[in-house]
Parts: C-alpha cells; sequence; structure tokens
C-alpha cells in the first residue's frame, strides 16, 4: 500500500485534524522542495500542540524531515536532520506501538 493510501486510511479510522494532516501529506507527495516541506511540519507541529500523543502527526514530521534532510548539501547537516527524524519516529511507535 503507497503512503499516500496510508495517509487517507489513516484519516478514516482516526478522526480530528483530518484536514491539517491531508494538508501536510499534500506539501509532501506534490511539493518536495524544503519550503514546503517544512510547511508540512509546521502543520503537523500545530496538530501536536492540540495533540501531543497524535501518532500520525509524529510519523509524518519524522517523513518531513527525512525529506528535508536530502535536501542538504552537508553530511553533517544532513546527519542533524536524520536524528530528528528517528527522534519523531520513536515518539510515534511510543504512542502507537501497533
Amino acid at each position: 500500500m503507497s503512503g499516500r493510501a496510508l495517509s487517507i486510511l489513516f484519516l478514516i479510522l482516526v478522526p480530528g485534524h483530518e484536514d491539517a494532516i491531508m494538508k501536510a501529506d499534500y506539501y509532501k507527495y506534490s511539493h518536495p522542495d524544503s519550503s514546503y516541506l517544512k510547511k508540512g511540519v509546521n502543520i503537523c507541529s500545530q496538530v501536536l500542540e492540540e495533540q501531543p500523543e497524535n501518532a500520525f502527526a509524529l510519523w509524518m514530521i519524522a517523513r518531513f524531515k527525512l525529506a528535508l534532510a536530502e535536501t542538504r548539501n552537508t553530511r553533517d547537516e544532513k546527519l542533524n536532520i536524520y536524528e530528528e527524524a528517528l527522534s519523531y519516529a520513536d515518539k510515534a511507535v511510543n504512542e502507537d506501538p501497533a
């Protein structure tokens, strides 16, 4: 199943903040440059302000961070962002280990 299909399935099964997360998902798949990826992170971060346990928003930030790392030029910049992505992914798994 594609990432987009999983996103849509999640939104059907888990109510709340659907519009915000779909907008963030749109940025990731439609505009893979750093400015739109950062917008996706910001949208998911806003969701987390209201629902800090939202595993899907945490997971989406991890995915955005991975894509952002690929837009960086130096190894150190990439490594720092990869570490941030890993931290968000770990939090997402802790919130929803299924």
